[in-house]
């Protein structure tokens, strides 16, 4: 169906295609319910509120499939089961193996999230629904938190990661009879990890079931990936003929279950936006101001990243100010509701990414601005208009440059449908998407699977501990660029992490792949203790997992600046950082200090939160506890040294202009200071020289946009490079130089 005509009641905000009038020249939409009436009033859902659990199970899509899945898991190992949105196949299908007696032998059923707000969530609603206390017979594990009671959870739901930790201890998951792979769409690492490894488990328990769901997944090449079985391990000498044939044919089977989504209008503008950004918060403001007061729903607007997320919550933060100065100066009543802003992203505090699921109040309305993380993972209560920015943020890896690069890129037309059907699940609903329908055409139909385009290195490293050397024949679902794993390699064999071997190093490596962090996070961390300053470099490694400490609105860009250089030294981003750790240890009344100097507090208690799980980690690896507590007080150099210690590969010298970088590996890449970088504010001057910039920095990330930008800079003594990390820099030299001599042949 075509949405074809234009909004003319703002020219200032984004003009969409509405139904009635003439459409621009060679635009197509799509919508997620094909429907002849476009005009038909609002389907509702709420006339059924009142139904009891039950009869809303009962309710659900995916119940009439409750005795055919039970009887496909009979007959095949493998399960993949695509069901859309609000099909109810997270909630129920654990149900099902439940009550069919999938636990009776005293195993249990395991279920992962890609993320631990799903995770928690999920768990949550099952044990709602069958009425009993979360943590008794339905229990949920996520990164240093277990809720859950051994010897009576029978549905235990846990992050991707945990899981993979628990293979190390238990190869075969011997305490399950079923494992559920939720949102396997997602394609993450740890996604892939998992199915390779379960299909490995696989060949030597022929017991052991495993069910796939996804809202969107190439199921074909799925199957074909775990209906391609090599010779069993394990193999019964009286297993007849008969047997191995009938195994190969039952092996994998994929069904689909159709969702419950109501009406979804699609809107695009009849143009690219030249600010993403800005067009978000007019479009929020559009929809307030526009649509019915009187009837409910709420806003979802997904944006590329959290720095997005940060500045459109801001800007919409003036525009309700405004609205309910205008209120109170008009003393009347307006008919425009109340509005409660709130972010939803990864690193967000726990506390505070549950606010979307709170009832939103009467004469209220909910506008959420996030990121990819509610497109499938969550189910947000209420929500009816979508406004999609077109866009997500990705880590690429690139192996000819050598490093893993953020960068901003489009999303695939599965996003887009996922993202539009946020408006659909409790009745008919509008998604405005602020880019051309022809741009859409243009999608790639599937995202790239992390697998595929991510630095490889702690993928890497958690094989190694489970015991996999022979990396290249590991069976991947997407198998990697061999330019990828190569890379991954030598980047362990650098941080000590792997021998000559390709084996765990048992001192520093096995320790490594015990904590949750990226190597170079990881050696960061047990390598401090040698430098006498644990405490400083746990609140480091803390706030690279958080970030956005300070506060810059573009509004008071002077005087965020003014007030942050009070923390600010010439070492760099990563000890300022830490300086505002520290003072913030010592407030007694940390809301007033961080308003006082236009810090997050909520970011930084969230820094605390995990340095605190991350020095209880630590603790388990090492034998002198007493050495975690260890400070180098105020003398930085020790830090330094640490950083320069696990660092090293991120580092980049001054080049000859006097105010780009580039790195040690050889590459012509130019790499610039982010304008948020403490150091960057000396730029600002026209007459730059090479004096006025440190000739040797650490980085902690690369982002791209108009520019490739060094995020997290530390400042360093280039001759330290050399001396802690002279292996790795003697080996880059003779790389580079042979490279050099086969140029030359040429």
């Amino acid at each position: 169906m075509q949405h074809i005509s234009q909004n003319p009641s703002n020219n200032t905000a984004n003009k969409f295609w509405k139904p009635g009038s003439a459409r621009p020249p060679r635009q197509q939409s799509s919508s997620i319910v094909d429907r002849q009436d476009s005009t038909s009033e609002n389907v509702d859902l709420y006339q059924h509120s009142s139904m009891s659990i039950a009869q809303h199970r009962r309710h659900l899509p995916i119940a009439a499939y409750r005795a055919h899945i039970l009887y496909l898991l009979e007959k095949y190992r493998t399960l993949i089961i695509i069901g859309e949105t609000g099909s109810g196949k997270s909630t129920q299908i654990p149900q099902y193996l439940l009550e069919s007696g999938w636990t009776r032998n005293g195993k249990l059923i395991c279920m992962t999230e890609p993320r631990r707000i799903a995770t928690i969530q999920l768990a949550q609603r099952i044990a709602d629904e069958k009425d009993v206390l979360l943590g008794k017979e339905i229990g949920y594990r996520i990164r240093f938190e277990d809720v859950y009671s051994s010897g009576l959870t029978q549905i235990l739901v846990m992050t991707e990661g945990l899981l993979l930790r628990e293979l190390m201890y238990d190869p075969l998951l011997t305490r399950y009879n079923v494992v559920i792979i939720d949102e396997a769409h997602e394609r993450a690492i740890q996604t892939d990890l998992l199915l390779g490894l379960l299909k490995k488990i696989q060949r030597r328990r022929r017991d052991l079931r495993l069910i796939i769901t996804s809202a969107t997944i190439d199921s074909e090449r799925l199957r074909a990936f775990f209906e391609h079985q090599t010779s069993s391990i394990s193999k019964n000498p009286n297993q007849s003929e008969k047997n191995d044939n009938e195994e190969k044919l039952n092996e994998c089977h994929v069904m689909s279950v159709e969702g419950r989504s109501y009406p979804v209008e699609i809107y695009h503008t009849t143009e690219s936006v030249p600010d993403y950004c800005k067009a978000c918060v007019d479009t929020c403001i559009q929809i307030h101001e526009n649509e019915k007061y009187n009837e409910q729903g709420d806003i979802l607007c997904f944006i590329s990243g959290q720095d997005d997320v940060v500045k459109i919550i801001r800007d919409l933060h003036d525009y309700a100010k405004r609205l309910n100065d205008e209120q109170q100066h008009l003393k009347r009543k307006d008919e425009r509701k109340k509005l409660i802003l709130l972010p939803l992203y990864a690193n967000l505090k726990f506390i505070d990414q549950m606010k979307v699921f709170e009832k939103t109040p009467p004469n209220t309305r909910k506008i959420i601005v996030a990121t990819n993380i509610a497109e499938t993972s969550l189910t947000i209560p209420n929500i009816v208009y979508v406004i999609d920015c077109g866009y997500v943020r990705l880590k690429l890896f690139n192996p000819e440059f050598g490093f893993e690069v953020l960068t901003t890129l489009p999303i695939t037309r599965s996003s887009a449908l996922q993202r539009a059907g946020r408006a659909g699940r409790i009745r008919s609903g509008k998604a405005y998407r602020l880019y051309p329908a022809s741009e859409y055409e243009k999608m790639k139909e599937f995202q790239l699977p992390e697998m595929q385009r991510c630095d490889l290195a702690f993928a890497v490293l958690q094989l190694k501990a489970l015991g996999i050397h022979n990396i290249v024949r590991f069976d991947f679902p997407s198998p990697p660029p061999s330019k990828n794993l190569l890379q991954a390699i030598e980047c362990l064999y650098a941080l000590r992490a792997i021998d000559q071997q390709s084996h765990l190093t048992p001192d520093l490596g096995m320790k490594m792949a015990e904590l949750p962090l990226h190597p170079t996070h990881a050696r960061a961390l047990i390598i401090s203790l040698e430098y006498g300053c644990t405490q400083e470099i746990l609140k480091i490694i803390a706030s690279l997992q958080v970030k956005h400490v300070f506060i810059s609105s573009p509004n008071e860009k002077m005087r965020a600046m003014k007030l942050h250089s009070k923390f600010a030294c010439q070492e760099g981003d990563l000890i300022t950082t830490l300086n505002v750790i520290k003072t913030f240890e010592q407030q007694m009344m940390p809301q007033q200090f961080c308003d006082k100097y236009m810090l997050n507090v909520k970011s930084l208690k969230r820094v605390l939160e995990i340095k605190d799980s991350l020095e209880k980690s630590l603790r388990r690896l090492i034998t002198k506890t007493n050495k975690i507590l260890s400070s180098s007080g105020d003398d930085v150099i020790p830090v330094l040294k640490c950083l320069t210690d696990a660092f090293f590969m991120n580092a980049a010298q001054l080049s000859i202009d006097g105010y780009t970088y580039r790195t040690f590996r050889g590459s012509f890449q130019e790499l610039y200071l982010h304008p948020s970088c403490i150091l960057s504010s000396i730029l600002t001057k026209q007459d730059t020289t090479q004096s006025q910039l440190p000739k040797t920095i650490l980085f902690n990330e690369l982002i791209q946009s108009t520019k490739i930008y060094m995020s997290d800079v530390t400042v360093i003594d280039q001759n330290w490079l050399y001396e802690i990390a002279g292996h790795y820099y003697e080996q880059l030299s003779t790389r580079q130089w042979m490279l050099k001599e086969s140029y030359d042949l040429d």
